[in-house]
């Protein structure tokens, strides 16, 4: 009996200190971040994210040297037009790699999005055709900048 109290209360108290450290993660994690792990995203908390803090979240990287577009990737709960909606904020976010060496695209195979594959890829090719028919491409458009969230 004693035994399975000192089990019980363990067990509570290492739930606990995990809850807690995914809550801290979580909280600690840039805004436009938050939204695309959430379980409701979509097209509007996206663009509302985006109305409140900024559009410049888009280019902002996680601990993990990860965008809001990989996070996105990643979710279950994502949708074609979420994943389009966080892509048009930062074209270039679908080419950058993370510190695990993988892009959005990595992750869309990895987690068997084919929706999301086949619309990533559409949309990209129609913005190249219409950047191609308007512009040449610049450098700065290659080589995406990536500012670091502070630890």
């Amino acid at each position: 009996r004693v035994n399975n109290a000192i089990n019980q209360a363990v067990t509570e108290t290492t739930n606990r200190m995990v809850n807690q450290s995914v809550i801290d993660f979580y909280d600690n994690m840039p805004p436009l971040h938050q939204a695309c792990l959430d379980t409701n995203v979509s097209p509007l908390t996206i663009h509302q994210c985006i109305s409140t803090h900024g559009p410049t979240g888009a280019y902002i990287t996680d601990h993990d040297g990860m965008l809001p577009l990989h996070i996105l990737t990643m979710n279950p709960h994502t949708t074609p037009d979420s994943m389009l909606a966080c892509l048009e904020l930062n074209k270039n976010a679908a080419f950058v790699s993370d510190d695990s060496d993988m892009t959005p695209m990595d992750y869309l195979w990895r987690y068997e999005s084919p929706d999301c594959i086949v619309s990533m890829i559409q949309n990209l090719c129609l913005h190249r055709e219409a950047h191609t028919e308007h512009s040449s491409v610049d450098d700065e458009d290659l080589n995406p900048k990536r500012q670091r969230v502070k630890k």
